[in-house]
C-alpha cells in the first residue's frame, strides 16, 4: 500500500468513526480541552463567478464589499480551480484532492455518485472538533439523488429540496401563463419579463424550433427580469439563514463554519429589480478578446447561444442581455455578501472569523465570443479564480501572486486553527506564502485543471478507458492537450487575452516539451488511471 493510501486509511478510520483523535490534531484537543476560543470559518462560495468581472480585479462592476475584503485580505493573483465545473471543483475544495482522485468529475444529482460520510471534509473535521458546521445555498454534491447531505450540515438549505418546498405553491400560478413567462429550471417554476430584443432574437433564429429539445435552451431564450421580489430570491435567503446562524452562534459562544453557497452569477439568467435595471446592455464593452475563438470550441454550447441570438443586422442580442443580468447578480452578490459581513461586525466576531471568499470556477462573460462556461476550453475566463482571504490577526493586507488552488483552502485553514495538516491531502497550506516565512519564488510554480469523462454508471472511479482534457498554467504560460492529442500553448505574460497560440511555433518548442512533461509527472503523481492524453503520457 502506498504512503498516501496508508495514510489516508488511517485518517479515515480515525475521523470517519467519530473519535477526534489527538495523534493527529494534538494543538485542537489541546485547546478545546481548554475552553479556549477558536477562530470562526466563514467561506463565501458563489457560482460560476469571472474574477476580473468584480472591481478589486480591475473589473467593470462596482463590489464595494468584496473590494473591502480584498482591501482587509490577502488578494491572490494566480488562483486556479482544478475543473471549470461545478460539482468536482465544489468536492476538491471539500476534500483538497483532485477530481480524478476523489472520483468526483462530473454534476451531481443526476447521475454522477457525490459525497459519502466516509470522505474526509474540512465541514467533518470542524464539525467532530465542537465546531457548528452549516451550508446554505448551491450545494451539488448529492451522494446519489437531489436533497442528499450529510450528517454534519444540521440545517442545510438548498434550492433542492428547501427552496423549491418553499416556493412551489407561488411557482405553480406561473406555469399556465405565456410559454415564455416563465422559465422551467430544474423543476422551479421562475417568473421572467423578456424584452423586445430577446423576444425579436427568439423568433428571428426560429429558437423555440431550432432549440426544442435540451433544458439548456430554455434557460438561453428565457433570460429577462425576475417578476418576483428580492425576499422570494433563493439567494436572499441563503444570506438569511447565515446572518441569523451567526448571531446564534455569536450569543451562544459557540466555534462556528458556515459556507454561504451563492447561486449567482450562475443561471438561470434572471435577475429581479433594481438589479436587473442597473446595467444598459447596449453600453456594455464587450471583451478584447470576443472575436478571437479557436477553432476546437466552435460549437460549443457557449459559443452557440451567442451566435444563434444575434439580431437580424448581427446584433448580439443575446450576448448583451447575458451580461446585463450577469453583471447586476454580481452586484447582487455584493450586496449579500455586504449583509453577512455586516453581521459579523455587529455580533463582534469579524476580527475572530478567517474569511474565505472563493467561486467554484469561472465563465467565458464574452470572452472568444462565449458565455457561460459550458465550453471544452480552458480560457483563463472559466479557470482563474477570484481568491481572497481575511484573517487580519495573522496577515497583512497584500496582493499575492503565489500559484493556487482550490485545494490550498483546506490545509490553508486547518493550520490556522492549528490543527495537524493530514498528509493525503494534496493541496498546500498558503499561510507561509501569506506571512512571508516562504517567499512566492519556493513554491511550486504550477497549477493544473482537467475535463474528465464520467464513468458509465457514475461511480467515484476513472476507469482505465475514462478519457480526459487537461491544462497546466505556470512560469508564464499555459499548456492545454486532448484526448486526441490536439495541443494549445499560450504566452501568458505576453498575450493574457490568449489570442495566439503559439503550440506549433518552434520559437516555443521548448517550453511545450516541457510543459508537457510535468503535465504528463503531475498525472503519474496523482494516481490517472485512465487513458493518456496527446503529449501527457
Amino acid at each position: 500500500m502506498s504512503l498516501i493510501n496508508r495514510n489516508r486509511r488511517e485518517f479515515t478510520k480515525a475521523v470517519g468513526t467519530g473519535v477526534l483523535s489527538s495523534v493527529f490534531f494534538p494543538q485542537l484537543a489541546a485547546g478545546v480541552a481548554a475552553g479556549k476560543a477558536k477562530p470562526n470559518l466563514l467561506v463565501i462560495l458563489p457560482d460560476q463567478l469571472n474574477r476580473d468581472v468584480l472591481s478589486c480585479y480591475g473589473g467593470p462592476v462596482s463590489t464595494p464589499n468584496i473590494d473591502q475584503l480584498a482591501a482587509e485580505g490577502v488578494r491572490f493573483t494566480q488562483a486556479t480551480c482544478p475543473t471549470p465545473y461545478c460539482s468536482p471543483s465544489r468536492m476538491s475544495l471539500e476534500t483538497s484532492l483532485y477530481p480524478h482522485q476523489h472520483g468526483v468529475v462530473q454534476n451531481c444529482g443526476w447521475k454522477q455518485n457525490g459525497m459519502t460520510t466516509n470522505d474526509i471534509t474540512l465541514a467533518k473535521i470542524l464539525n467532530q472538533a465542537g465546531y457548528s458546521t452549516h451550508h446554505y445555498g448551491k450545494w451539488h454534491l448529492e451522494t446519489l439523488n437531489m436533497g442528499d447531505t450529510m450528517p454534519w450540515y444540521p440545517d442545510q438549505y438548498r434550492q433542492f429540496p428547501e427552496y423549491r418546498d418553499e416556493m412551489m405553491d407561488s411557482f405553480l400560478k406561473h406555469k399556465g401563463t405565456d410559454p415564455l413567462g416563465y422559465q422551467d429550471w430544474y423543476g422551479l417554476i421562475l417568473p421572467v419579463e423578456l424584452t423586445g430584443a430577446m423576444k425579436q432574437a427568439i423568433q428571428y433564429n426560429d429558437l423555440e424550433n431550432k432549440w426544442k429539445v435540451g433544458s439548456f435552451a430554455q434557460f438561453a431564450m428565457k433570460q429577462g427580469r425576475f417578476r418576483l421580489g428580492e425576499p422570494d430570491v433563493f439567494d436572499t435567503r441563503v444570506a438569511d439563514r447565515a446572518i441569523r446562524t451567526i448571531e446564534r452562534c455569536a450569543a451562544e459562544e459557540k466555534p462556528f463554519m458556515i459556507t454561504c453557497g451563492f447561486n449567482v452569477p450562475h443561471d438561470p439568467y434572471i435577475l429581479h429589480s433594481p438589479y436587473y435595471e442597473m446595467f444598459d446592455p447596449d453600453k456594455i464593452e464587450l471583451p478584447a478578446n470576443f472575436d478571437k475563438l479557436e477553432k476546437l470550441y466552435e460549437k460549443n454550447w457557449s459559443r452557440r447561444v451567442v451566435t444563434q441570438m444575434r439580431g437580424p443586422n448581427g446584433e448580439e442580442i443575446g450576448l448583451r442581455e447575458f451580461m446585463r443580468i450577469y453583471y447586476g447578480a454580481v452586484k447582487f452578490l455584493d450586496d449579500q455578501v455586504g449583509r453577512v459581513i455586516e453581521t459579523l461586525k455587529k455580533t463582534g466576531q469579524l476580527d475572530n472569523t478567517i474569511i474565505v471568499f472563493i467561486p467554484d470556477h469561472g465563465d467565458m462573460v464574452g470572452g472568444h465570443g462565449m458565455a457561460w462556461k459550458e465550453t471544452t476550453a480552458f480560457y483563463e475566463e472559466v479557470v482563474r479564480l477570484a481568491l481572497i482571504i481575511r484573517y487580519p490577526s495573522v496577515f497583512k493586507p497584500h496582493v499575492n501572486e503565489v500559484p493556487a488552488e482550490t485545494l490550498d483552502i483546506m490545509p490553508t485553514v486547518l493550520e490556522l486553527l492549528k490543527f495537524e495538516v493530514p498528509s493525503h491531502l494534496e493541496g498546500k497550506s498558503l499561510v507561509p506564502y501569506m506571512t512571508g516565512v516562504k517567499k512566492i519564488t519556493e513554491a511550486y510554480p504550477y497549477t493544473f485543471s482537467a475535463r474528465i469523462d464520467g464513468h458509465p454508471e457514475g461511480a467515484r472511479e476513472i476507469l482505465p478507458a475514462t478519457k480526459g482534457s487537461f491544462m497546466i498554467r505556470g512560469e508564464g504560460f499555459k499548456y492545454m492537450v486532448y484526448p486526441d492529442g490536439t495541443e494549445y500553448l499560450f504566452n501568458l505574460d505576453k498575450d493574457p487575452g490568449e489570442i495566439n497560440d503559439v503550440a506549433g511555433d518552434p520559437e516555443y518548442r521548448t517550453v511545450k516539451k516541457k510543459m508537457a512533461e510535468t503535465l504528463a509527472e503531475w498525472l503519474r503523481r496523482t494516481g490517472w488511471k485512465g487513458l493518456p492524453s496527446g503529449g501527457a503520457r
